[in-house]
């Protein structure tokens, strides 16, 4: 009787983690469609606003493609395993701020190539568009706008 109450436990469980496991498959699976249609609205948005060409449009979609975001490790995250008693703890400590530079480096020299990409598919009108629209930026936010990630609007 009692083999019987387990194993009937155990497919009901194995069931129970079964599902939850497709339903979190198919959640991720979702994220790349989200960031598709996300990046269909911005370019719609940016179509309608800047006026962009069939052609300008085509290139931004592919610049987009091209810098699609990659998850970057956070900085601090190596240094929870240190050991604050080991005799080079600040030599860790040094190595990982000059990896958390290098990273830092390398986001804002991509940030920087992907703005010249950008300028050079628009208009001198549509950038000077697209720079007032980016003053004004911070205004509409909302509280925890400026601490969105990863995309900007335009």
């Amino acid at each position: 009787m009692n083999t019987r109450r387990l194993i009937s436990s155990l497919i009901a469980g194995s069931l129970v983690l079964g599902g939850s496991a497709a339903v979190f498959a198919g959640q991720k699976a979702g994220c790349d469609t989200d960031h598709e249609q996300r990046m269909q609205q911005r370019l719609q948005r940016m179509s309608e606003t800047l006026a962009l060409t069939p052609d300008q449009q085509e290139a931004v979609q592919a610049l987009w493609q091209q810098d699609k975001p990659k998850r970057q490790p956070q900085h601090d995250r190596g240094l929870k395993a240190l050991d604050p008693n080991a005799a080079d703890y600040q030599q860790q400590v040094q190595q990982h701020i000059a990896k958390a530079q290098q990273q830092l480096a390398a986001r804002l020299q991509a940030r920087a190539d992907h703005k010249a990409a950008l300028y050079a598919i628009l208009t001198p009108e549509q950038e000077q568009t697209l720079e007032q629209m980016r003053e004004r930026k911070p205004e509409h936010r909302g509280k925890h706008g400026a601490q969105h990630r990863g995309t900007s609007p335009l």
